[in-house]
C-alpha cells in the first residue's frame, strides 16, 4: 500500500509541475488515503491547493502536515500561503480588514 502512495505522490508532483493541478489534487488525495501518516503528502496537497488559489482550504492541510512532522518548512509554507491570500484579498477585492487579519495570522506562525 505504501508503494502505491509513493507512486500517486510522484505522479501528483509531476502533474503539478505541468500546472495540471486538479489532476494532481486527485492523486495526492489517493496517496493520503493509502498513507495518512505521511506529512509530505499533506504538505503537497496544501501546496497544490495554494497553486489553485484555494488558500483557506490549504491551511488545514498545512496544519496536519505540521502536526505529523513539526518541521519549520511547513510553517513557512503556511505563512507564505497566508501572505498570498492576504494579497489576493487586499488588491483585487479591497477587503482590507480581512487582509490585515490574514497577515497577522502569518506573522504569528512565521519563525
Amino acid at each position: 500500500m505504501s508503494e502505491n502512495a509513493k507512486l500517486f505522490s510522484a505522479e501528483a508532483l509531476r502533474l503539478r509541475q505541468e500546472s495540471r493541478y486538479e489532476e494532481a489534487l486527485v492523486l495526492i488525495g489517493l496517496a493520503i488515503e493509502y498513507n495518512p501518516d505521511n506529512y509530505d503528502y499533506w504538505n503537497i496537497k496544501a501546496l497544490i491547493l495554494d497553486d489553485l488559489k484555494r488558500f483557506e482550504e490549504s491551511l488545514e492541510f498545512y496544519d496536519r502536515a505540521y502536526e505529523l512532522s513539526g518541521l519549520n518548512v511547513i510553517r513557512k509554507n503556511k505563512a507564505r500561503t497566508l501572505f498570498r491570500w492576504a494579497q489576493k484579498l487586499h488588491f483585487p477585492d479591497n477587503e482590507y480588514k480581512k487582509a490585515l487579519s490574514v497577515i497577522d495570522d502569518a506573522r504569528l506562525i512565521s519563525p
